[in-house]
C-alpha cells in the first residue's frame, strides 16, 4: 500500500517570501508480495541530498533499521544563480519535511541507533558503523530463529495433542461393551 514519506514547501513566485505546502509524496504501490525481510541502512554525516530522500522513502517500509550518525540535512532541489562572470551560488529552493511536518533540512535523518567512528576504531582499521550493522543483523536473525523455534514447538505440541486425541478415539471405538446380566437376587446397589 502506498505510504506518504515526504512533503515539501515551495515558493510562490508571485508573492516573494510566501511558501505553500505540496501534496504528500508517496512511495510504494499495492503489492501483496512485497519484501517483508529486514532492511538495515547505514548512514553518516556525508549522506546528503538524494541519499537522505531515499532514506525517508525506505523508512516507510516495515522492518527498517537505520544505523550511524545524523545525515547532512541537505536535501531538496538545488537552485543555482550567477553572481559575476563564472561564479555561481546555489541554495535549496524547497523545504523538505516528513508528512508530520518534521523538518529534515539542517537536521538530517536521525538514525535509530547512533554509532560514530572512534579514533581507536580508525587506528585499528575498524568500521564501527558496519560492525554495528552486522551485530544488529545477527540479533535480528537470532530473534527470528527463536520466534520460528517457538512457533514450530507450538505446532508440534498441537499435533501431538491431536494425535493423542485421535488415538483415544480409536481406542474407544475398539472397546466392546458387554451387557451385564442381572438376576433377581442382585439389587441395584450391589454393583
Amino acid at each position: 500500500m502506498p505510504s506518504g514519506f515526504a512533503i515539501f514547501t515551495k515558493p510562490m513566485l508571485n508573492y516573494p517570501g510566501k511558501f505553500t505546502w505540496t501534496q504528500v509524496r508517496n512511495c510504494g504501490k499495492e503489492n501483496p508480495d512485497y519484501y517483508t525481510g529486514e532492511i538495515i541502512l547505514l548512514i553518516n554525516e556525508t549522506t546528503q541530498s538524494h541519499g537522505e530522500f531515499t532514506c525517508m522513502c525506505l523508512q516507510t517500509a516495515p522492518n527498517v533499521t537505520i544505523i550511524g550518525s545524523q545525515t547532512a540535512g541537505a536535501d531538496g532541489n538545488v537552485t543555482k544563480f550567477p553572481l559575476i562572470q563564472r561564479y555561481y551560488s546555489a541554495f535549496s529552493g524547497i523545504g523538505v519535511f516528513y508528512p508530520d511536518g518534521t523538518e529534515t533540512q539542517r537536521i538530517g535523518i536521525v538514525p535509530d541507533f547512533e554509532v560514530k567512528p572512534t579514533i581507536e576504531g580508525i587506528r585499528a582499521g575498524r568500521d564501527e558503523v558496519l560492525e554495528q550493522g552486522e551485530m544488529t543483523a545477527k540479533e535480528i536473525i537470532a530473534r527470528k530463529a527463536a520466534e520460528l523455534r517457538a512457533q514450530l514447538a507450538a505446532e508440534l505440541r498441537a499435533q501431538q495433542i491431536a494425535d493423542s486425541l485421535a488415538m483415544d478415539s480409536l481406542a474407544m471405538d475398539s472397546i466392546q461393551l458387554a451387557p451385564i446380566e442381572m438376576d433377581s437376587t442382585t439389587s441395584d446397589g450391589d454393583w
